[in-house]
């Protein structure tokens, strides 16, 4: 997000303290009890990061036009409202909290009190889509928040009143007794906005909390019932440049794998706010599963430039304490969603530059948020267009990072091979740091877990072995081992662009081609089954480069292959040198 010259520097300027209500006395308190409770890699409460931010707000460009009249007959209150709103739909939760408290403050100092304000407190405390366990401190002063809002607004104020409704079912009070705290709130939640949306078709606010809910609790019918909701809002002159209704149009059309009816609406929103990172991220989630590599690498690439020019603009100096997750989570996941987009294209120098990012991007502190998952996919994110050179000079893991140091000695594995080696020492290390990784039980028995780094351990385990496998030409071995890798890949809950970016089909393909081409006349069948592995790949990846070099490949000696209309489609998917096949 980029400041505009903080033109609000006269009217916005730094409070000394906070208005009467604007937040609880005892925040501190509840943030050092959190810090003692939570260690390393811990979540930082968005209560915590504001206690460090206090109240100096620049005026942000480039994050869209979203507008909610409060009718105060207050410029400074609106604007610092409206800039909340951008900035919570925009999932910058931290920087939407510091509006609405600037909001609120105004307000209270001026004897004007402002409930949309307090309501905006809270929504950026709790409001995270599929998320309804926010760090107490948080819940506990959103719930603040919404009382004080309640204070403010009058009975005949149904759309206020129900807005705060939703927001206090969603951070609901849970007793011991109550063992899936996450999933009452969520019903709760549901049921508290579903009759508000009812009532206020077009009310931006009420239709994108109905939406959050609907996501809280994704069955098809309601998906459905949530898409027509926000269309509805949606086709409402008034709301053309509502940035939230299209976000979660957007999540909502990716949860109803419909991306094919959300490329116009993912376009859209890349042209409403151009400097909001999430904002340009998210409509890559419907150009990946579309196959649109090279649209979803331009969302990625605007998404990471965007937000670097937030965290390194001197005007808005903050602290990025470990847990911070807006720099911690949302940042990484777009450069993971670069490496991926590049690596699908075979874009080898967007890879490297997004991998050096990617590497520095976690928190230095030893087991900070997320480092040993982001090391991970550093390195399966550069192995498969990497050199053998440069994947021997790949950075050792860091301490207690055991799904890190299993990725590692993959990579130094398959450079093993690669260099025509029959036996690797790595793998014996690979095999002993899968051994020794914590949560391994828990794959292939329980594939729906949305923990998938245990399944992630299964399938470079079996992949490992499948290639030392082809490297002593044993195809049979190579194809089980590999064939078992792919079915926990299609079983396992995997969020985009997912732990194993690249289908493991393609690599059970590369196999059976491999074998076939061995042969002084390729046999077809093998080469019909790379055909029908490749095929299924595309499936789950279309637009998947890789899938379509084999493709050419099998071409190249399966009957009527048609290699030139295949070394087309390739050319067309591909924009780097042609791969090899031993890098599928």
């Amino acid at each position: 997000m980029r400041s505009s010259g903080f033109a609000l520097a006269v009217v916005l300027t730094v409070l000394a303290v906070l208005g009467t209500h604007a937040a609880r006395a005892d925040i501190a308190s509840d943030c050092t009890e959190w810090h003692k409770t939570h260690g390393a890699g811990s979540v930082f409460p968005t209560v915590c990061l504001g206690e460090m931010d206090g109240l100096k707000l620049p005026n942000f460009a480039g994050i869209g036009a979203t507008h909610r009249e409060l009718y105060l007959n207050d410029l400074d209150i609106q604007m610092a409202f409206d800039q909340g709103l951008r900035l919570y739909y925009a999932f910058n939760f931290r920087e939407a909290y510091r509006a609405f408290r600037t909001a609120a403050s105004f307000a209270d100092m001026r004897k004007n009190p402002c409930g949309y304000c307090y309501w905006g407190i809270a929504a950026s405390l709790s409001v995270a889509p599929g998320s309804f366990l926010p760090p107490e401190p948080d819940r506990r002063e959103a719930r603040n928040a919404l009382n004080k809002a309640r204070t403010i607004f009058k009975p005949e104020q149904t759309q206020a009143w129900g807005l705060t409704g939703a927001l206090l079912a969603r951070t609901g009070d849970c007793t011991p007794q109550v063992l899936n705290c996450a999933g009452k709130r969520a019903v709760d939640y549901y049921n508290a906005v579903k009759p508000l949306a009812a009532a206020n078709t077009h009310d931006p606010e009420i239709i994108a909390l109905y939406a959050d809910a609907v996501l809280g609790l994704p069955t098809g019918e309601r998906l459905a019932d949530g898409r027509k909701a926000l269309k509805t809002a949606m086709d409402a002159p008034f709301n053309a440049n509502h940035t939230g209704l299209w976000h979660w149009y957007l999540l909502v059309m990716e949860a109803s794998d419909l991306p094919q009816e959300a490329e116009a609406a993912a376009d859209k929103l890349r042209t409403m706010a151009p400097a909001a990172g999430q904002l340009q991220h998210t409509p890559s989630h419907i150009y990946f599963l579309l196959g649109s590599m090279d649209k979803s690498l331009a969302a990625n690439s605007d998404a990471v430039s965007a937000d670097l020019s937030y965290f390194e603009d001197t005007r808005n100096p903050l602290k990025h304490p470990d847990g911070d997750v807006y720099r911690y989570e949302s940042y990484p996941h777009e450069l993971h969603f670069l490496i991926a987009s590049a690596l699908m294209r075979g874009n080898r120098a967007t890879v490297e530059l997004a991998a050096t990012k990617f590497l520095d991007a976690p928190p230095k502190v030893p087991g900070g948020y997320r480092q040993d998952f982001y090391r991970t996919m550093y390195y399966l994110g550069r192995l498969p267009l990497a050199t053998v050179k440069e994947v021997e000079e790949f950075p050792k893991p860091l301490d207690k990072q055991p799904l890190a140091s299993i990725a590692y000695y993959y990579a130094q594995t398959r450079a093993d091979f690669w260099n025509g080696k029959t036996e690797s020492a790595n793998l014996k290390l690979l095999d002993a740091a899968v051994a020794a990784y914590p949560d391994k039980q828990k794959c292939p028995d329980e594939y729906k877990t949305f923990h998938t780094e245990p399944c992630l351990v299964e399938i470079l385990s079996n992949l490992a072995h499948a290639y030392a496998a082809a490297g002593t030409k044993n195809w049979r071995e190579a194809m089980s081992r590999g064939l078992v890798a792919a079915t926990i890949q299609s079983k396992m809950r995997d969020g985009l662009p997912g732990v194993w970016v690249l289908p493991a089909n393609q690599t059970i393909a590369s196999f059976y081609l491999q074998a076939a081409l061995a042969e002084p006349t390729p046999p077809q069948d093998y080469l019909k089954k790379a055909q029908d592995f490749l095929g299924e790949s595309l499936k789950s990846r279309p637009g998947n480069g890789w899938a379509y070099f084999g493709l050419w490949q099998v071409a190249k000696h399966i009957k009527d292959g048609k290699p030139a209309d295949a070394e087309k489609a390739f050319r067309a998917h591909w924009t780097g040198d042609v791969p090899a096949l031993n890098h599928m």
